[in-house]
């Protein structure tokens, strides 16, 4: 790594090739792992209260099946609280999609997500159309919903799935285009100190989180700061620690009550 740091704010987007390239290299990941785990232990509990494994699979393969028809979201969503009305909409819209699926088998699982995987995708002229609400910051899009939401959540099962079962993770290279996008989301979100942010780990690596400066041009060329705070952590705790999962970063802490008071408060949407 040069001694520079790329500003995570300024971390671009993947393009539809490469994003649907990641999509598709992270559901084939999870169903390597699933492939490995004895059909009891599907029967495993998750992290996720109401999820056993084979739900957390189910639900994985629902969002498979939504990247390629994201625009029925909302119309799913309504059929999900009239079934789960005590439920956030999120909630509910997972618990439905399950249901759909709880007759199935692992084997049929497996076959449907490998079956999908190749077509979870928005056609391309629906990719650039914004979508609001839901929890998704303002700059959101179809293509931005399927390239990086949907997919950090495989990559995150992924984690949870292994960590249920006692599966060493096997990391695929495009966890780091995972982890970047999830990296950019933090940084347009931070409202916190310049600091330096250090993840170890695979898919880790290092990027300056700050609050960009008014007077900046919009197109101006960013500088290279070299902060003084530095916060390091293992990318797998990282990453769950911004999802809202309980982490086992001790070493989050950076000395600097601000600092740390950003970085604690710090969610990005899984």
């Amino acid at each position: 790594m040069t001694n520079e740091i790329d500003r995570a704010r300024d971390i671009r987007l993947p393009d539809r090739t490469s994003g649907e390239r990641t999509a598709a290299r992270q559901r084939r990941a999870f169903g390597r792992l699933l492939s490995s785990i004895p059909v009891a232990e599907w029967e495993s509990p998750t992290e996720c209260e109401r999820w056993r494994v084979r739900d957390m699979v189910a639900h994985v393969v629902a969002a498979t099946d939504l990247a390629r028809r994201p625009w029925r979201y909302p119309f799913d969503v309504r059929a999900a609280q009239r079934r789960y009305p005590g439920d956030a909409p999120i909630d509910a819209y997972n618990e439905h999609r399950i249901d759909l699926r709880r007759g199935c088998s692992p084997r049929e699982l497996l076959d449907a997500l490998e079956r999908m995987t190749p077509l979870a995708a928005p056609p391309r002229i629906a990719r650039r159309l914004p979508v609001r609400g839901y929890g998704l910051p303002s700059y959101a899009t179809i293509g931005y919903f399927a390239d990086a939401v949907l997919v950090r959540d495989v990559y995150m099962h992924r984690l949870d799935v292994g960590r249920a079962v006692g599966a060493a993770d096997v990391p695929d290279a495009s966890d780091a285009d995972v982890v970047e996008q999830v990296v950019r989301d933090l940084g347009l979100a931070w409202q916190g100190p310049s600091v330096e942010l250090r993840l170890s780990g695979p898919g880790g690596g290092a990027w300056l989180l700050d609050v960009p400066d008014r007077a900046e041009g919009r197109h101006a060329a960013p500088p290279s700061p070299s902060p003084s705070r530095i916060v390091e952590a293992p990318v797998a705790e990282f990453m769950r620690h911004l999802s809202g999962r309980e982490a086992a970063i001790p070493a989050i802490a950076s000395g600097d009550a601000d600092v740390d008071a950003a970085i604690g408060r710090a969610r990005v949407l899984f």
